[in-house]
């Protein structure tokens, strides 16, 4: 039998790792689909609503996003794992340190982003946006708008968080210094106000509650730049 080629054995690792990743969430696929009447008790209890679907497949796509989402969640463990093990053999020690520290700090500034979003901003936005409903004008909330409305305030937010994330590397390999953060914190301040206003309704309080944290990332991240790249320029 013919020894595979480099590149070959390469592609049948990723097909390995990738099938287990995808098994993992299969699994947390059947769990979440099992836990979603739990979660839409929890959901519409919290923002006292209630829902309705104006098509016959709304409700089943409702039902699988929710419960594809808690898949994602559950898998995403085992997903960052068989990624670290196949691209590991292939890097620097240095390179494997980055990758070690950033990997866990990025989901945790993620969730920290998107529960920021789930518990802060969204029961501000949502009485902000009902509040325009008058004894003429009744809400009428789909399931799929609410599961829309809801990611559309909680994924860019745990994005966002990613922020001082970047900044680390990028001051790690000596692509940004504190002082090219410093100078552009009035840009940053900026683009934290447009972000804000973006992302959350016409809401002023909204808006604030957004583009402050922002800010303090920001702020953060150039703490972080001054510790990295200065430690860096002392080695």
């Amino acid at each position: 039998m013919d020894r595979l080629s480099p590149w070959d054995q390469h592609i049948q690792e990723l097909r390995y790792r990738l099938t287990i990743s995808f098994l993992a969430f299969l699994l947390g696929l059947g769990l979440g689909w099992w836990q979603v009447p739990h979660l839409l008790d929890y959901l519409l209890a919290r923002f006292h609503s209630e829902l309705v679907f104006t098509q016959p497949i709304e409700a089943f796509s409702g039902y699988f996003t929710l419960a594809a989402l808690v898949g994602l969640i559950l898998a995403l463990p085992v997903f960052l794992y068989q990624m670290i093990l196949f691209v590991r053999p292939g890097l620097l020690p240095h390179e494997r340190r980055i990758l070690y520290w950033s990997l866990p700090v990025s989901v945790l500034l993620f969730f920290a982003g998107a529960s920021f979003g789930f518990f802060f901003i969204l029961p501000f936005a949502w009485r902000f946006l009902l509040g325009f409903g008058s004894s003429f004008l009744q809400p009428l909330i789909t399931f799929s708008s609410f599961i829309s409305f809801l990611l559309t305030l909680t994924v860019p937010l745990g994005l966002i968080f990613q922020w001082p994330l970047l900044v680390a590397v990028l001051s790690y390999v000596e692509i940004v210094s504190p002082s090219f953060l410093r100078r552009g914190r009035k840009v940053a301040i900026l683009a934290a106000l447009v972000v804000a206003g973006t992302v959350t309704p016409p809401d002023i309080l909204s808006q604030v509650l957004v583009a402050t944290p922002l800010v303090i990332l920001y702020e953060v991240s150039i703490l972080v730049a001054d510790r990295l790249y200065g430690r860096r320029q002392q080695g």
